[in-house]
């Protein structure tokens, strides 16, 4: 597989219930155990933090428009 390439895996639930939901896995090869944790650490968060920056920029701007700001 490409370096950084997604794959794409299902995952069954627990209870022996029959349906299905994908799973998406990224390999992201790093040399030092090091990096890796701190990939594995810092990438989600970073992530989460910019989806609440966009959330904000979007809820301000929605906001703005419907104000009539600015002008």
């Amino acid at each position: 597989m490409p370096i950084g390439a997604a794959r794409a895996t299902t995952a069954l639930l627990a209870l022996g219930e029959d349906r299905t939901y994908p799973r998406i896995t990224v390999d992201i090869p790093l040399a030092s155990p090091a990096a890796s944790g701190i990939v594995k650490i810092l990438l989600p968060l970073a992530v989460v933090l910019m989806s609440a920056v966009l959330a904000l920029a979007i809820t301000a701007a929605l906001l703005f428009h419907r104000q009539g700001w600015p002008g």
